[in-house]
C-alpha cells in the first residue's frame, strides 16, 4: 500500500480546488491579509474596511450572511481580529505550486544580481547578498529561506516544513509550543514566564491540545453531517412541496374552469328564467287590472239599474208607490253609496335591474389563504328579532385568530336550521376573502327557528340564534253560506275559549269557528225590519255579544247562545262600523261612520257621550271605521278618509297620530282594522291589502303579511289569547279568515 502523509494529503486537497477558493468574494482577487469573521467567513481586511466607508456606518456586517449571529462588528473590532493563518498558508503553497521552476533569474529585491535563494514565507527570490540581509533582520528571522536548487528538487507539499512556522506574535523568534487554558490562546515558552505564569494560568502542550481539538472537530463534523442530512431531507421535502403545489395549482385551475362553465350555464338558464318571470308577472298584473275592470263594470251596471228604477219611480210612480218603497229604496241607496267605487290599481311596476358592473371575481370566486382561528374571537351579527315570511336576512359570521384579526379558517364554517316542525335543514355559508361569511336565511314557514353554527365541530359563541318568522300560517273558510264558509266577513273577535267569532256580513249572521277552522255555531236574527248586517262584534266580561248592525243602524246585544237581549243606538247611529268595550268602565264605544263621531253607551244602552266631528283636524274624522281600547283605556280609532289612526286619552284628547309619517311603507291608505297588543305593538290593516305593525308610540316597524298572502280588503284584526299572540284577519273580499304569526 502506498504510504501517505501530511504532504500527500495536502497535495491531494490542492488538486481538488481551483483558484476561486482563494479569492475574496468582495474584490474577487486573491486574499490579502485575510480576516476571519465570527461567522467564519473570510475576506480581505481592506475590503471589509472599504465596506464601512461605502455605507457611512461605524459597523460592518458579513456580506455573505448579512445579519447572521455575531456577524456585525465595529471597525475597531475588525482591526483586532486575528488573520486567517490557515488561509494565508494555503495561498502561499498554492502560489508556489504555480511558479515555474527556474535556475536563474534576477533578485526580486535589488533587481541587479542573479537570484540564488527563495524565501518561502514572502515569497521572494533573493541574491546571496540580499539573502544575508534578509536573515539578519530580526523581524524576518522566522522566515524559511532555502536555495533555489533545493526548492526545485522538492514539491511544495512534500514536507510540512514548507508550511509557515507558527511563531508568537509577542516573542516573534519563539514558536508557539503551549496553549493557555485560562486565556484560551496559543503561547510560547517566554509567554509562560512573562504574561501566562503558573499557577494563575494553566498551560498544556499545544500538540496535545491540538489532538484533542481534532477529535472534538471530528465529532462536530459528524454532528454537522447529521445536520447536512436533515438539510438534504428538508431540501427534498421543499422540492416535493413545490411539486405538490404545482399539482394543486393545476387542480385549482381545473376547478376555476369548471366553475366558469357552470356560471356560463347558469347565466343562460337565468336569462330564460328572467324572461319567463317577466311574462308571467305582467300577465298577472294584466289579469288583476282586468278583474278590477270587471268589478267596475258590475258596479256600473248596479248603479245604472238603480238610477233607472229611481227615475221610473219619480216620473211614473204615485204617492203610495213612492212611500211604500221608501225603506227599501233608501237602504239600497245607502248600500250603493257605501260601495267602494274607486279603482284600486297597483302602482307597482316590474322592471329588470341589471347589475351595475360585471365582475368575474364576484361570480367565479376568490383566492384565500386559510389560517387557524380562535373560536372565542368569532362573532355572529345582523341577527333579526323577527323575520317576515318569504323575506331573506343575511347573518354575518366573522372568523378571527387569537389576536382578533379577521382570517379565513382552515375548517369550513357549517350551519344548519332547526325548523318549527322539528326537521333539520343544511344551510350554505358563503365565505369571503377577509374572514367575513354570509349566511342567508329565508322565512319559509312561520314560527320559531334555531340556527346552529359550528367551526370544526365547535359551536360558535352565540350559537344557536333564534329567529321568529312571522307570516301566514293558516287560512279558514271560503266563499259560501254553509258551515265554515263566509260571505264578506268584516269584524272579528276571540271568545274566552279561543274561538274566532266573525261578523259574517252578507250572510246576515255571526259565525263562530274553532282555531282549526271547524264550525261551531251561527247567530242570526229575523225580527228586524231590515236584514241583519253585522259589521263588528265585541264580547263583554259578562260574555254578552255586542254587534253593530249596519242594516238597521243599531247595536244588537245577545247571549252567547244567540238569544236576543236588547237593541239600542237607533237615534245616534248612522252606518255604525267598529265597536269596542272599555276595560276600565265597560262603556261601549261605536265608530259612527257616516256621522264622523264616536258614540259612547253603557252596556244597558244608555247614550252617555260622543266625540269627534267632520274634518281633518286633530280629533275630527272623515269616516271613523274601527276602534280598539287598550288596558289603560287609551282609544285607537281608524280615520278612514284621513288615512290615519288617531289615539285619544280617556278625556277624548288626541295624544298622537299613527300612519302619517314620511316613510312610504308605513303611510296608511284608507285604514280599516286595528288591534293593540299588550301596550307594546299596534297592528293596522288598510286598503292597500296589507297589515302593518307599529310601536305603541306610533313608529313604523314592518309589514306583517306579504304580497303572496293575497289579502283583499282585510277589514278587521283580532289577537289570540296566547303568550305569543297570533293575528286573525277577516280577509273580506277573499271570504275567509287568515291567521298570521
Amino acid at each position: 500500500m502506498a504510504a501517505s502523509g501530511p504532504g500527500k494529503e495536502l497535495d491531494k486537497f490542492l488538486d481538488l480546488i481551483d483558484e476561486d477558493y482563494f479569492s475574496c468574494s468582495i474584490c474577487f482577487e486573491q486574499y490579502k491579509d485575510p480576516k476571519i469573521l465570527p461567522c467564519l467567513h473570510t475576506f480581505c481586511e481592506a475590503c471589509l474596511l472599504s465596506l464601512v466607508d461605502s455605507t457611512d456606518s461605524t459597523q460592518v456586517s458579513c456580506p455573505t450572511c448579512k445579519e447572521g449571529a455575531g456577524a456585525t462588528m465595529t471597525t475597531r473590532e475588525l482591526r483586532d481580529l486575528r488573520g486567517n493563518e490557515l488561509m494565508m498558508s494555503l495561498v502561499k503553497i498554492f502560489n508556489e505550486r504555480r511558479k515555474v521552476t527556474r535556475d536563474e533569474g534576477e533578485c526580486e529585491v535589488c533587481e541587479a544580481d542573479i537570484a540564488s535563494h527563495i524565501c518561502v514565507d514572502c515569497p521572494q527570490y533573493l541574491c546571496p547578498m540580499c539573502t544575508e540581509t534578509h536573515t539578519r533582520f530580526k523581524a524576518l528571522r522566522s522566515h524559511k529561506v532555502i536555495t533555489i536548487e533545493a526548492h526545485n528538487q522538492s514539491k511544495p507539499t512534500d514536507s510540512p516544513s514548507l508550511m509557515t512556522a507558527d511563531f508568537c506574535e509577542v516573542h516573534r523568534e519563539s514558536k508557539l509550543k503551549f496553549y493557555c487554558d485560562t486565556c484560551k490562546v496559543p503561547v510560547c515558552t517566554d509567554c509562560t514566564v512573562v504574561n501566562h505564569r503558573f499557577p494563575e494560568h494553566v498551560q498544556r502542550d499545544i500538540r496535545d491540545v491540538a489532538r484533542q481539538q481534532k477529535e472534538l472537530l471530528k465529532i462536530e463534523i459528524e454532528t454537522l453531517n447529521q445536520k447536512f442530512k436533515i438539510l438534504e431531507a428538508s431540501s427534498s421535502a421543499a422540492k416535493n412541496k413545490i411539486s405538490a403545489l404545482r399539482k394543486l395549482c393545476q387542480k385549482e385551475k381545473e376547478k376555476v374552469k369548471e366553475k366558469a362553465n357552470e356560471v356560463k350555464a347558469k347565466v343562460d338558464a337565468e336569462h330564460d328564467h328572467v324572461i319567463a318571470q317577466l311574462k308571467t308577472q305582467y300577465k298577472e298584473k294584466e289579469q288583476s287590472v282586468q278583474n278590477e275592470l270587471d268589478e267596475i263594470e258590475m258596479h256600473h251596471g248596479r248603479l245604472a239599474s238603480l238610477k233607472s228604477y229611481l227615475n221610473t219611480l219619480i216620473h211614473h210612480g204615485n204617492a203610495a208607490q213612492l212611500m211604500s218603497s221608501k225603506t227599501d229604496v233608501m237602504t239600497r241607496i245607502d248600500e250603493v253609496v257605501a260601495m267602494d267605487m274607486e279603482p284600486n290599481f297597483s302602482d307597482e311596476v316590474v322592471t329588470f335591474q341589471p347589475l351595475p358592473e360585471f365582475k368575474a371575481q364576484g361570480i367565479l370566486g376568490f383566492l384565500a389563504t386559510k389560517r387557524d382561528v380562535c373560536i372565542s374571537q368569532c362573532t355572529i351579527e345582523n341577527v333579526p328579532r323577527q323575520l317576515l315570511k318569504g323575506e331573506f336576512i343575511d347573518l354575518v359570521i366573522t372568523t378571527r385568530d387569537k389576536e382578533g384579526t379577521q382570517v379565513v379558517p382552515q375548517e369550513e364554517v357549517e350551519a344548519k336550521l332547526l325548523k318549527p316542525d322539528g326537521s333539520w335543514a343544511e344551510l350554505e355559508v358563503v365565505s369571503g376573502s377577509d374572514g367575513a361569511h354570509k349566511l342567508s336565511i329565508r322565512g319559509e314557514t312561520a314560527g320559531n327557528h334555531e340556527v346552529y353554527m359550528t367551526i370544526n365541530g365547535q359551536d360558535m359563541p352565540g350559537s344557536p340564534v333564534e329567529i321568529v318568522v312571522t307570516g301566514l300560517i293558516k287560512t279558514h273558510g271560503r266563499d259560501g253560506s254553509g258551515e265554515g264558509e263566509f260571505n264578506f266577513p268584516h269584524g272579528i273577535t276571540i271568545d274566552k275559549d279561543g274561538r274566532y267569532v266573525t261578523a259574517d256580513n252578507s250572510n246576515s249572521r255571526v259565525h263562530i269557528v274553532t282555531e282549526d277552522g271547524r264550525s261551531c255555531k251561527s247567530i242570526t236574527f229575523t225580527e228586524f225590519k231590515q236584514n241583519f248586517r253585522p259589521f263588528d262584534i265585541a264580547i263583554s266580561c259578562g260574555n254578552e255579544y255586542f254587534m253593530t248592525d249596519a242594516g238597521n243602524n243599531q247595536i244588537v246585544v245577545a247571549e252567547s247562545s244567540g238569544d236576543l237581549l236588547r237593541c239600542f243606538g237607533h237615534k245616534e247611529l248612522k252606518s255604525p262600523r267598529g265597536l269596542a268595550i272599555s276595560p276600565i268602565d265597560g262603556a261601549v264605544h261605536v265608530a259612527n261612520f257616516s256621522s264622523n263621531t264616536v258614540e259612547i253607551y253603557t252596556q244597558d244602552g244608555e247614550h252617555v257621550d260622543s266625540f269627534g266631528g267632520s274634518g281633518s283636524g286633530d280629533g275630527q274624522f272623515m269616516g271613523p271605521n274601527d276602534i280598539d281600547i287598550d288596558a289603560q283605556g287609551v282609544i285607537f280609532v281608524s280615520d278612514y278618509c284621513n288615512h290615519r289612526v288617531q289615539v285619544f286619552n280617556s278625556n277624548h284628547q288626541v295624544v298622537r297620530i299613527i300612519g302619517c309619517e314620511d316613510h312610504n311603507e308605513g303611510r296608511l291608505c284608507y285604514p280599516l282594522g286595528i288591534a293593540v297588543c299588550n301596550n307594546t305593538l299596534v297592528y293596522i290593516s288598510d286598503e292597500k291589502h296589507r297589515i302593518l305593525s307599529y310601536t305603541y308610540s306610533g313608529q313604523f316597524l314592518c309589514r306583517v303579511d306579504c304580497d303572496v298572502d293575497g289579502l283583499s280588503y282585510p277589514h278587521s284584526i283580532a289577537l289570540t289569547n296566547e303568550d305569543t299572540p297570533k293575528l286573525v284577519v277577516a280577509d273580506t273580499h277573499n271570504h275567509c279568515l287568515k291567521v298570521f304569526l
